[in-house]
């Protein structure tokens, strides 16, 4: 009669750990997202993108756009001033000429679906790019005036809302055909930062 019941409870207790075992196989893992729950961050995600950017510049103040013409991809276009130091050796003092600059680029974002993956932030363009920028620098009867023109890599990231961070760097050529320049035609470092308010 003892071995009777010790049989039965070795069954019950075999039964009970197959039970066990089998609910912990079939928990949900609910720590990790579903594909689903991916897909709707991004969904979500690419819906909260903005197709025109207004741009207001702090660092060489201005006016910018940038508006996407097909995925992942934008045109931007700037109205800027810049700042050219100069230095009076005759007054022996240092002095500030501002000159308006217009700037075309066009530019490819390769990393938004990366960012998305990674639950950061893609709205008004906040992603890494390369492209091909055109700038046009007036001159006046102190400045010269030239073009350059370039590819370029370039960063851009959103911070408190409406403030953004913009980095670019790349090769470039410059060209004018000012006679009051020795060289017309030269290649060289092609760089800019923005600072400023994105609506």
């Amino acid at each position: 009669m003892l071995m009777k019941n010790s049989f039965f409870a070795t069954v019950l207790l075999g039964l009970t750990f197959l039970s066990v075992s089998a609910q912990v196989k079939f928990i949900p893992d609910f720590s990790q997202p579903s594909v689903k729950q991916n897909n709707l961050f991004f969904e979500d995600t690419a819906n909260k993108q903005k197709k025109t950017v207004f741009r207001l510049n702090l660092v060489a103040p201005g006016l910018a756009v940038e508006r996407e013409v097909i995925k992942n991809n934008t045109i931007l276009l700037d109205i800027y001033f810049g700042i050219l130091p100069i230095r009076d050796s005759l007054h022996n003092e240092m002095k500030y000429y501002f000159y308006p600059v217009a700037k075309g680029e066009y530019r490819h974002y390769y990393n938004f679906e990366r960012r998305i993956k990674e639950k950061k932030d893609i709205s008004k363009f906040s992603g890494n790019y390369i492209g091909f920028t055109y700038q046009h620098f007036f001159g006046d009867e102190l400045h010269f005036t030239y073009d350059v023109a370039g590819i370029i890599w370039g960063v851009q990231r959103n911070f408190l809302k409406y403030m953004y961070f913009g980095l670019n760097l790349g090769l470039g050529v410059y060209y004018s055909n000012d006679s009051r320049l020795l060289y017309h035609f030269e290649y060289s470092v092609v760089g800019d930062i923005k600072v400023g308010f994105a609506f």
